[in-house]
């Protein structure tokens, strides 16, 4: 229950935490320096969204259902790749 709590405060912190993007008839110049004065608040959205995945990781192991081993183990590797996937794309180019 703690795991599902943390996954609703972590996703519901990280969707209001970045600033939003100027509009689409700015410049792209305009849509740059935005992206470069809030970069750090991009990227601790990053680190928030996957520390919320993981719970989301804990809620789905806890919700697995424990007679079906077979659907247990997809359920299990399907969360570990998108999970994967989320930290793998929330890296900056510096890395």
């Amino acid at each position: 229950m703690i795991a599902g709590i943390a996954f609703a405060v972590l996703f519901a912190a990280a969707l209001l935490m970045v600033p939003t993007l100027p509009g689409i008839d700015k410049p792209g110049y305009d849509i740059v320096s935005h992206v470069n004065e809030h970069s750090g608040a991009m990227r601790m959205q990053a680190l928030v969204v996957t520390f919320g995945s993981l719970a989301l990781v804990v809620v789905l192991g806890f919700a697995r259902v424990f007679d079906a081993p077979w659907q247990a183990r997809a359920l299990a590797i399907a969360v570990a790749w998108s999970t994967n996937s989320t930290c793998r794309g929330t890296r900056s180019a510096a890395d």
